[in-house]
């Protein structure tokens, strides 16, 4: 089965959209602006550059990414050509920026009769509850601490990060301390990339020093790219060590629910002699009853 290609996981990709970012943005500074195309303290092309890319970060269409990047890379060199005193391109950049306020301009117009809608606020997340006993600590409980039957618990993996389940709906103190372990995993891997890429710029920093005619003098042995490969390490040591947290965890929860299953079973067998012996007492009481009734 192929792979799937996510641009934005790609190293090559996200340099090439970096370069290009910084390109833009270096080129807001060398255009004049009449006072009329500020909509407030930022620059509007500045603005305008940062939107777009924040919009098209997470596309994943091999045709949206080229075409996007087609965009870019004319917008650069309008850019660049109106910050060179071009007065066609300079004509052509206030033209566009008053086109997009006349768009917004149009569309508040538009929407200002409309009811606001009501952003609803998402229910508050559990505080962490400090002194709280570790389900390890205390299941199995034992007979005399439950108010009904035993009910076993399932081992459930949930985004590699092991727990034991109870009950249906999920406690929100479980759900915060998962969606804490899944932020701290997902940070990991965003410095993994993030060094990944440092590391590529660092080889082709490395590269230029060494065609230059001084060479690497002053380095001291070191090269752009060693700080990123020992931050990347860094976040793989702390990946390994949480895994190997997360399986001695796993072993633990499934002892737990073999446990379980076997007090769940005892008591299920003790259930049952106590009504097998019901039953006999009931059936002797009633031979007893028959017995004594008089002819």
């Amino acid at each position: 089965m192929t792979r799937q290609f996510i641009p934005r996981k790609s190293g090559a990709h996200r340099i090439a959209c970096i370069a290009l970012y910084r390109a833009l943005l270096s080129q807001c500074a060398r255009i004049q602006l009449p006072a009329e195309s500020f909509r407030g303290s930022v620059n509007p092309i500045r603005f305008q550059i940062r939107k777009q890319f924040q919009r098209n970060k997470d596309d994943t269409s091999s045709r949206l990414v080229v075409a996007a990047l087609k965009v870019g890379y004319e917008a650069e060199e309008l850019l660049r050509t109106a910050g060179d005193g071009v007065e066609a391109a300079h004509s052509k950049v206030l033209g566009l920026l008053r086109e997009i306020h006349a768009e917004g301009d149009a569309a508040r117009l538009r929407n200002a009769g409309l009811p606001t809608a009501r952003r609803e606020r998402p229910p508050p997340q559990p505080k962490p509850y400090p002194g709280a006993v570790r389900v390890i600590d205390v299941r199995p409980r034992p007979k005399m601490e439950l108010s009904g039957r035993r009910h076993v618990p399932v081992l459930v993996n949930a985004n590699s990060l092991p727990m034991l389940r109870f009950k249906k709906p999920q406690s929100t103190f479980l759900n915060r301390v998962l969606l804490d372990r899944i932020k701290r995993k997902q940070r990991q891997v965003d410095g993994i990339d993030r060094a990944q890429v440092w590391m590529d710029w660092g080889r082709d920093e490395d590269e230029w020093d060494r065609l230059l005619p001084l060479g690497p003098e002053g380095t001291a042995g070191h090269t752009w790219s060693d700080e990123s490969r020992r931050a990347k390490k860094d976040y793989e040591k702390q990946m390994m060590a949480d895994i190997r947290k997360n399986k001695v965890l796993a072993q633990k929860f499934l002892a737990i629910v073999d446990r379980e299953k076997e007090l769940a079973l005892q008591e299920r067998k003790e259930r049952k002699r106590e009504r097998d012996r019901e039953r006999k007492e009931r059936r002797q009481q009633r031979r007893q009853q028959g017995t004594q009734t008089p002819p």
